[in-house]
């Protein structure tokens, strides 16, 4: 059931990446709405030193806009499962009619997939972020937080204009029933839960989850349940290792599982160059790329020179604009500061 290179139609999936763009741009309406409603009531600089009056008084506004925040996002996800199911089933018809005809069991494994998985990502993230909701009311989650300028920066040289970054939220260390699925960062759409990651010493761990955000902006709710069948058919190692998709029929970055996907990026931004030693590491694959220099990617899993696969891989998100009004938004700095609890 899991997509391969065997078959690609293009009709059916321009026809799903059409849908799954539309259905994000009407889920920003409420995910933005949320998160900027809850980022003029968000606890103010200084709020742990205030008196118990001060603190009672600030807790109570910010605690509600965290809650229209999680609201805004379950809506979002609701948006995005109604339109992504009915274009899996559309582009699910169009392979299964053409596949008698071309006798290639390629489109009848793709067309399987467009069923299935959009019901369940859909499923697996209502109930994720209904948990997120319930956790907020009763305050058993840390409040999220969007990015810092530094992280900001550092996105945009990877992801330019292909993802909203103003819709990403990051949940920092507490985050109760999330908490027990073990230290790694995950991504439920467009918030990260970081557990015990820490993104400013760890920043190609961040890069890793937002190529996760992209597949949710641009893929819709399915890119969950893909990850998660991949994690299972090739066993939790095995999933991230990109080196070996082309071994599994898929030769295009775009048909990867989502983590062999998120890893390859986030190897390029680890190991990548600009063509020397001393000029590694830490984006500056892409920042070379951005610039009009000559990126390189030598891989030290396997010492092979992987910049072609790279430049597809980067080539392919900055192909897909966010359709969100929010991707608009180029400065951070003109919303007030996130504060925690």
């Amino acid at each position: 059931m899991q997509p391969g290179n065997t078959y690609h139609q293009p009709f059916a999936d321009r026809l799903q990446g059409f849908v799954s763009d539309l259905a994000d741009c009407l889920a920003d309406v409420f995910e933005s709405a949320g998160n900027t409603f809850s980022e003029w009531l968000r606890l103010p600089p200084g709020y742990a030193q205030s008196s118990p009056l001060k603190r009672c008084i600030f807790s109570i506004p910010a605690w509600f806009g965290n809650m229209i925040a999680g609201i805004g996002n379950l809506l979002g996800v609701l948006i995005k499962a109604l339109f992504g199911i009915a274009a899996g089933i559309a582009g699910a018809g169009i392979k299964m009619v053409l596949a008698p005809a071309r006798n290639n069991r390629g489109f009848l494994s793709e067309a399987a997939a467009d069923l299935v998985f959009p019901i369940t990502g859909s499923l697996l993230l209502i109930g994720a972020h209904s948990v997120s909701l319930l956790q907020r009311c009763f305050l058993c989650q840390r409040f999220d937080r969007r990015l810092s300028d530094a992280e900001w920066n550092m996105l945009l040289q990877v992801f330019g204009t292909s993802v909203s970054l103003y819709n990403i939220r990051i949940v920092d260390g507490w985050s109760k029933l999330f908490g027990s699925t073990g230290s790694r960062a995950f991504t439920l759409g467009n918030l990260i839960i970081a557990n015990k990651m820490d993104f400013v010493r760890q920043p190609w761990v961040l890069v890793h989850e937002c190529v996760h955000v992209w597949q949710s902006q641009h893929l819709g709710n399915r890119y969950a349940a893909e990850a998660l069948f991949a994690q299972w058919r090739y066993r939790h190692p095995g999933a991230y290792d990109w080196t070996a998709e082309p071994g599994r029929g898929k030769t295009h970055w775009l048909k990867f599982n989502p983590e062999a996907a998120a890893e390859l990026i986030e190897d390029a931004w680890l190991e990548g160059s600009a063509g020397t030693d001393a000029d590694r590491g830490r984006g500056t694959f892409f920042s070379a790329a951005n610039s009009g220099r000559i990126p390189f990617f030598i891989a030290s899993k396997d010492r092979v020179d992987h910049t072609a696969l790279a430049l597809e891989a980067w080539q392919a998100i900055r192909s897909r604009q966010s359709w969100r009004w929010s991707g608009r938004i180029k400065n951070p700095g003109r919303f007030r500061p996130a504060g925690r609890i």
